[in-house]
């Protein structure tokens, strides 16, 4: 499962699900938990002076050894430089291993960390996972989550989310521009029910719109006082689901390839 956020994007085991989002392109949290042992933190922050970051992995690594202290617990721990950051390992309460990273491109340190009950399972963990990779800057980026993967342009925002059974939404901002990604489940039912055409029209908002249908595909337009909105529609019936995703606000057109 690909997990896409403010471009910086994850493998991650199917079984793997956020529990914790916050924050936005310069400074976030995310965690992701499975149903198995092991948890998955990152953080991130915008920074122009990425020096200093071993003492912030001996500060951190401190706090563990204060809390396994406090617990009456034995600590150990290491570190040692990698390319733009470090990497380290400790046992304590649990046991822990992880990157802080300095991305020149994005000028952000990215902290990405796997927790879980023994060494095993957490290198385990980390070697499904691997590094986390960065959007260039010009773009793409990948926004991912429960299913939904489109490919935008760089720069937009989180402005809301919702994540229902059968469906993930995301509505992201940039400037006068709104992009409303989704991932529509139980495809085979909506499109038995409704036909593509006529579920489109309805599940993204339109009123009489300009239509373009070709196989498993469907492009929508619709002129509006407020401006025009576009949508696109991909039925994926080996997954099951529905991709959609619409724009307005904006000269914003919607490709195929944030789909693709």
């Amino acid at each position: 499962m690909t997990f896409g956020w403010y471009g910086i994007r994850l493998e991650l085991p199917d079984d793997f699900a956020p529990t914790s989002l916050s924050g936005g392109r310069r400074d976030g949290y995310v965690r992701l938990a499975s149903g198995g042992e092991v948890g998955i933190q990152m953080r991130w922050r915008a920074t122009k002076n990425p020096k200093g970051l071993d003492g912030r992995i001996e500060t951190y690594l401190l706090d563990m050894k204060k809390r396994a202290k406090k617990a009456r617990l034995d600590f150990d721990s290491a570190f040692h430089a990698v390319p733009h950051g470090m990497e380290y390992r400790y046992r304590g309460i649990q046991s822990g291993a992880g990157t802080l990273r300095f991305d020149p491109e994005s000028e952000r340190v990215v902290f990405l960390e796997a927790v879980g009950p023994n060494a095993a399972a957490v290198d385990r963990a980390r070697r499904e996972i691997g590094a986390p990779v960065f959007a260039p800057k010009e773009g793409p980026e990948t926004w991912a989550i429960l299913g939904l993967r489109v490919e935008l342009p760089s720069g937009f925002e989180l402005a809301g989310r919702k994540f229902l059974s059968g469906r993930t939404q995301l509505t992201l901002r940039k400037g006068r521009a709104t992009v409303v990604a989704e991932r529509w489940g139980f495809a085979e039912q909506l499109i038995a029910k409704h036909g593509l055409q006529n579920w489109a029209v309805a599940a993204l908002g339109f009123r009489k719109p300009v239509i373009a249908l070709s196989d498993d595909r469907i492009a929508l337009e619709e002129r509006r006082i407020v401006g025009t909105l576009r949508g696109l529609a991909v039925l994926d019936q080996d997954e099951n689901q529905i991709r959609t995703v619409t724009a307005r606000g904006s000269r914003l057109e919607p490709e195929w390839s944030w789909l693709d």
